[in-house]
């Protein structure tokens, strides 16, 4: 009877024990994957070629691509070529979406500026690998892009004082589009998004 009793209370600890050590192989598994999950996460990365910081920050909102209107810089004689041939009364139709640096994005938007830094940063970091630099330089460009994720126009805001650096940085950009299209809840808002930045470069 005793023989009987010891048997059923081991089997009771034994099952007890199992089930415990499952629940705590779970739970470990689980937070795991998320944190893993977690850490991976594309963010951006404000210590390169290009600072996260928006410029532009009286501009939140859809508006008008009045931009177009002034005088420009544009990337190239082709591209300033089909700049003029767009007429200004049909770009004052058109809507953009401007953003400052405490602008709040949606999904879409979050994932699209990820996307455009990342490019910019890619092409940038083999461009700067070939150039020394004497000092660190920013200089603030003003990219507009359209629904097919082309860049329509590019302008110079402020000047880092170097023409190299102006035009290196005007390069990047150029090369590194075209960009992705935008998706279908980013075009059910506005056609062409404004992205003002600052790009730093190191020595």
């Amino acid at each position: 009877m005793t023989r009987m009793l010891k048997r059923e209370s081991f089997r009771r600890w034994d099952f007890s024990k199992a089930f415990i050590t499952s629940l705590m192989i779970h739970a470990i598994l689980i937070f795991g994957l998320g944190f893993t999950l977690f850490q991976i996460q594309e963010r951006f990365d404000p210590q390169r070629v290009v600072n996260v910081k928006f410029a532009n920050a009286n501009f939140d909102s859809l508006g008008n691509l009045s931009s177009l209107n002034n005088t420009q810089e544009t990337i190239n004689d082709e591209e300033r070529s089909a700049a003029n041939n767009v007429s200004n009364q049909s770009f004052q139709a058109m809507s953009i979406r401007r953003l400052e640096a405490n602008s709040l994005q949606n999904d879409s938007e979050s994932r699209y500026l990820n996307s455009w830094q990342r490019k910019v940063e890619t092409i940038g970091f083999y461009e700067t690998n070939r150039i020394s630099f004497e000092q660190d330089s920013m200089t603030r460009i003003k990219a507009i892009i359209n629904a097919e994720g082309e860049l329509v126009d590019a302008q110079i805001l402020q000047s880092s004082g170097s023409d190299e650096i102006d035009n290196l940085a005007m390069n990047i950009l150029k090369e590194a589009s075209p960009f992705l299209p935008f998706d279908d809840q980013m075009l059910s808002m506005y056609e062409f998004i404004e992205i003002v930045r600052d790009w730093n470069f190191y020595k």
